[in-house]
């Protein structure tokens, strides 16, 4: 089945440049100059996902988000943007958009992004609307007839979601994306500017003075050990976080990230991982 893009963008030459992308990948592509021609050509021809710019000179890109969705609820609208901010970023992401790319676009990330939102929407179709963990029973930590064997289930977020709070570090207002993923992918981070993705592991840990960070060729997220720790407790393996050089520390705590969690819901997913158990105390001691 052909799969048709949307491509909503005032500059000419972009808009053309990734229809030719990802018309040479077998998409099928629309292109649209302003809201208005975007807005008439989803109503009358449809799309399976949208590739959205954030400014335009008529209807900026969050309004036509916001109509596009009035439309069909369910569609993947990708934000692009050449000015990416965190505000907008998670303004965009609390309407419903899919994710959001910095200019100029990586095509190799774009195909990746598109992928993600077909196999999200395919999930959504299968699964309906989404249910959260309050007043359900959570999952168990084990799958079922794998207790004792030391095999934990993959599990990501059933949906994308953002949440926005302050930087430890700057001081100032900054959020975060949280984007589901595939089995086998871990756990990344990646900054909103910068194409960079961290893995989310030991062999990427830059500092722990202050908080934990990590990086990669000169990228580093900040504060990540909250997160971390809500990921690990809730079985979560597999999750892109997009997030502007630190994690926000909410409350202090790790009880906003577990209401995150609990409000959107988890996802199992492919085969089991082994589980790495810490089996007495270590120490790590100067001199």
């Amino acid at each position: 089945m052909e799969i048709k893009v949307l491509i909503v963008d005032d500059e000419e030459a972009v808009t053309r440049a990734i229809a030719g992308a990802l018309e040479d990948e077998g998409y099928r592509t629309l292109t649209a100059k302003d809201g208005r021609e975007a807005l008439r050509l989803y109503r009358q021809q449809g799309a399976d996902v949208v590739l959205l710019d954030v400014w335009m000179p008529d209807i900026d890109g969050i309004d036509l988000l916001r109509r596009i969705k009035e439309v069909d609820e369910g569609c993947p609208v990708i934000m692009i943007s050449g000015h990416a901010t965190v505000s907008a970023a998670v303004k965009a992401m609390k309407m419903g958009a899919f994710d959001f790319l910095e200019k100029p676009l990586s095509i190799e990330a774009l195909l990746d992004t598109l992928q993600r939102a077909l196999r999200q929407r395919e999930v959504q179709k299968a699964e309906g609307p989404f249910p959260s963990l309050r007043g359900e029973e959570r999952p168990s930590p084990l799958a079922e007839g794998e207790a004792g064997r030391g095999i934990v289930p993959q599990r990501t977020l059933k949906r994308s979601t953002v949440l926005y709070g302050t930087g430890l570090h700057s001081g100032q207002k900054t959020g975060m994306i949280l984007l589901p993923q595939p089995p086998g992918t871990g756990i990344l981070f990646c900054d909103l500017t910068d194409e960079v993705v961290v893995p989310g592991d030991l062999d990427h840990v830059v500092s722990t003075d202050f908080a934990t960070s990590v990086g990669l060729r000169g990228v580093t997220i900040r504060t990540i050990e909250h997160l971390m720790a809500v990921l690990h407790a809730y079985g979560i393996t597999d999750l892109l976080v997009k997030v502007d050089g630190e994690i926000p520390v909410m409350d202090g705590s790790a009880l906003e990230f577990c209401k995150m969690v609990e409000e959107v819901g988890l996802r199992e997913e492919g085969p089991g991982l082994k589980e790495v158990v810490v089996d007495k105390r270590y120490e790590v001691r100067d001199g």
